[in-house]
């Protein structure tokens, strides 16, 4: 009896066939494959570039804000010592005589005050 089950264990074995076999034409094809490996490279380039052009960008716009910012600063510095600096030299000298002193930004108010009013 242990001799037939051994048997037939055997024969159990030999018999079970999986259900699906895989064959080559089962099987995807290397052309298919190096394709869809070609588009996700692609994908991954344009990705990368697009990246790399947001970055040179960024900084392009930064520089041109920065060069903006300057103008800008040195506009009104222009401005300050066109207009207001002469009237707060006129303040410090009509002070002195009153033996008062004004710090720098109370005077820079003053001036600008006077400027307004004389519009």
């Amino acid at each position: 009896m242990n001799k037939n089950l051994l048997v037939r264990t055997a024969t159990r074995v030999l018999v079970i066939v999986p259900r699906k076999v895989v064959t080559p034409s089962s099987l995807r094809s290397l052309s298919s494959f190096a394709a869809d490996w070609s588009a996700k490279e692609k994908v991954e380039e344009a990705r990368y570039v697009n990246k790399k052009d947001s970055e040179c960008l960024k900084k392009k716009h930064d520089e041109l804000e920065r060069e903006a910012q300057l103008a800008l600063k040195a506009k009104e510095e222009k401005e300050f010592k066109e207009t207001i600096l002469p009237v707060m030299n006129e303040l410090k000298v009509l002070l002195a005589d009153c033996d008062d002193t004004f710090s720098e930004a109370s005077l820079e108010i003053l001036a600008k005050w006077k400027l307004a009013a004389a519009q």
